[in-house]
């Protein structure tokens, strides 16, 4: 809907812009999606590090270590059969250092910061006829976003 909307309401230069600027919040989104959505930790070996983890894997590895240790409480079963589970956990994860964190959180308000002067230059050009100065501005932003 609103592809059909931007093909119907932008001009040329607007859509090429309003098109990066998509893939740009697309891209920033697959590094924010996991420290939004995923379960959160962290580790005694690694306190400096913030760990996430896909939550449907987390729930697989957290039923299957309930399932060992109820087996070893009844003397079945050893740790060593988390093994597999406890491998598709790790692959699952990420992890962040501080660095990173500030990397990523960067990238998210630059890229807001982009779509606020998207949405800016597109009220003005609603509002002010000067289309000189205008195609200027979308011509930086073009730029800006490669």
């Amino acid at each position: 809907m609103i592809d059909a909307l931007a093909i119907a309401g932008l001009n040329e230069r607007e859509l090429d812009v309003f098109e990066k600027l998509l893939r740009k919040k697309e891209a920033v989104y697959k590094l924010r999606n996991p420290i939004a959505h995923w379960v959160l930790g962290h580790s005694d070996s690694y306190p400096e590090l913030l760990i996430a983890t896909d939550a449907k894997e987390y729930i697989r590895f957290d039923a299957k270590w309930r399932s060992v240790t109820n087996k070893m409480s009844a003397g079945e079963g050893t740790p060593s059969d988390l093994d597999e589970a406890l491998l598709r956990l790790l692959n699952s994860s990420q992890a962040y250092d501080l660095e990173e964190l500030n990397r990523i959180s960067g990238q998210i308000a630059d890229t807001a910061k982009l779509f606020v002067e998207f949405n800016f230059l597109l009220g003005v050009r609603i509002r002010d006829n000067d289309r000189k100065w205008h195609a200027e501005k979308f011509a930086r932003l073009s730029q800006m976003l490669g």
